[in-house]
């Protein structure tokens, strides 16, 4: 209950504040299968998920998303906020995100501190766990490293590999790639990542998702 008026709280300060200044928008999507850091997050069935942003003077950005999680008994609730800026001539993102997992009880409500920077031909990502539910050993580090490209007529492919290193020694390190084509609101894409033991997942089998996502203005 305290994640849920969190968000309330959160969703009615940022419809305040862009009824002041600032932008305010939403999304709404759905997806065959939530893939999150190449592992799937719902047992490789379907999700629905969307959620509120607010960006203000296009730098400082707020937001809540949401998801059905697991294999349908529970749901995501992400918290995050961050200063897009950059130095010199190569843009930045940077924020803190807490994940909360209020009905699902999965003991993995963590908080993430996250940066990216986009380069002329590729951008790089990088993720530090500062909390972890149940563990003290909570530092776990994520790197990416993507590639976008416009094939012509609006459509878009995009190459991604990333890394997982746990500090938990009972979690299991891995790397994964993701391959995608985006057209409009529509994604597919193809995730397989090297995890041998991916819950209730065979392992490393490729994952087949087709997405579609609308974003509109609140105002």
């Amino acid at each position: 209950m305290k994640q849920i008026a969190t968000a309330i709280l959160l969703s009615a300060g940022l419809s305040g504040l862009a009824q002041a200044q600032g932008e305010l928008s939403g999304n709404l999507g759905v997806t065959s299968n939530y893939i999150w850091r190449g592992v799937t997050q719902t047992d490789d069935q379907a999700a629905v998920q969307g959620g509120i942003d607010y960006t203000h003077d296009a730098n400082l950005y707020a937001g809540v998303w949401t998801s059905n999680y697991g294999n349908g008994n529970g749901y995501e609730l992400d918290l995050y906020g961050g200063y897009r800026g950059s130095v010199g001539d190569i843009p930045f993102d940077a924020g803190l995100i807490m994940y909360q997992f209020p009905v699902a009880n999965t003991g993995a409500d963590a908080t993430e501190l996250y940066g990216k920077f986009d380069f002329d031909l590729f951008s790089v990502m990088g993720a530090y766990t500062l909390s972890k539910d149940g563990t003290s050993q909570d530092n776990d580090i994520y790197l990416s490293i993507g590639t976008d490209a416009e094939l012509g007529n609006d459509l878009y492919a995009t190459l991604l590999f990333g890394m997982y290193e746990f500090d938990d020694s009972a979690e299991e390190d891995y790397n994964h790639i993701h391959v995608a084509l985006k057209k409009d609101e529509f994604t597919f894409a193809l995730d397989k990542s090297d995890k041998d033991r991916p819950a209730n997942t065979d392992p490393g089998e490729m994952r087949v998702s087709v997405s579609w996502m609308r974003e509109f203005d609140l105002r």
